[in-house]
């Protein structure tokens, strides 16, 4: 029994390398996973993951293009100045020093 068994501890042989996989499942995954579609997929996630309660919330240097009035908010990391496109255009937001 010996012979057959693996060690827990031996990580490297647990690991199943493609090659390993039957020649039809390889085929299913070759034919179903292609590379500009997974990053299609990430750019997707990562644009919805800044989409709050139908706001857009965008952190760079360099502003959105197309944003849309009232719905549209930018971070401008470089300055460190929020800004809201209203009114068809970009305003930074000023706040009143509280007393």
């Amino acid at each position: 029994m010996s012979d057959y068994s693996l060690k827990l501890s031996d990580k490297e042989q647990w690991k199943l390398q493609f090659s390993d996989l039957s020649p039809s499942l390889q085929a299913v995954l070759n034919s179903k996973v292609d590379k500009s579609v997974l990053d299609d997929l990430e750019k997707r996630i990562e644009a919805y993951k800044k989409f709050i309660n139908g706001m857009v919330l965008t952190i760079g240097t360099t502003f959105p293009s197309n944003p849309t009035n009232n719905k549209n908010v930018f971070l401008n990391s470089s300055n460190r100045v929020l800004y809201i496109y209203t009114a068809s255009t970009w305003r930074a937001v000023t706040m009143i020093p509280q007393k």
